[in-house]
């Protein structure tokens, strides 16, 4: 990684002209929560050099760098299932709505599961039970998605407004000079 113009002096204080594999290693050991104390003895290196390296502009730019294609990947994946929910909550709907009495049965306990009430208890249910089908009209179901997709949609925006006030705030690092 180059030296921005405005970093030399800096760069020149901590001996750091680029930026090592073992740097990227040690800032990717910070992004997945290792702590300092944890690296230097997995890796060998002493407090002291470990903080000169954490210190150095060049690398709280690879690690900014680190944390930005971590929270994006993130972001990505709860993207994809925020997009492929509904169309998995439609499906195990009308499964719980218009399926025979077993798979009706199983398609309440997920939707209870992942709702937070956890799987229902030994319940048996008799399969040869003759039922009325109360089907749910197609204009019901849209109806139905369109509410939690709006729900969703809401609580996107509120995470996404946190996710702004939390890219805010600064982090620093532990010293962990001493320590040993």
């Amino acid at each position: 990684m180059p030296v921005p113009q405005d970093m030399s002096a800096s760069v020149q204080k901590y001996g750091l002209n680029y930026i090592r594999p073992y740097h990227r290693e040690i800032a990717r050991r910070l992004v997945l929560g290792q702590t300092q104390g944890e690296i230097c003895k997995q890796l060998g290196i002493s407090a002291s050099r470990m903080s000169i390296i954490v210190h150095s502009p060049l690398f709280k730019l690879e690690l900014k760098r680190l944390e930005k294609a971590r929270d994006e990947g993130v972001e990505d994946i709860t993207r994809t299932l925020q997009e492929l929910s509904p169309i998995a909550i439609e499906v195990i709907e009308r499964l719980m709505y218009e399926g025979k009495p077993q798979i009706r049965l199983q398609a309440a306990s997920t939707l209870l599961d992942r709702a937070g009430y956890g799987a229902v208890n030994k319940v048996q249910v008799n399969a040869n039970v003759n039922y009325v089908d109360q089907s749910m009209t197609d204009d019901e179901l849209r109806r139905m998605i369109s509410e939690r997709l709006k729900r969703m949609e809401k609580n996107a925006q509120e995470k996404a407004e946190l996710m702004n006030q939390a890219e805010a705030i600064e982090v620093e690092y532990e010293d962990v000079r001493n320590t040993e």
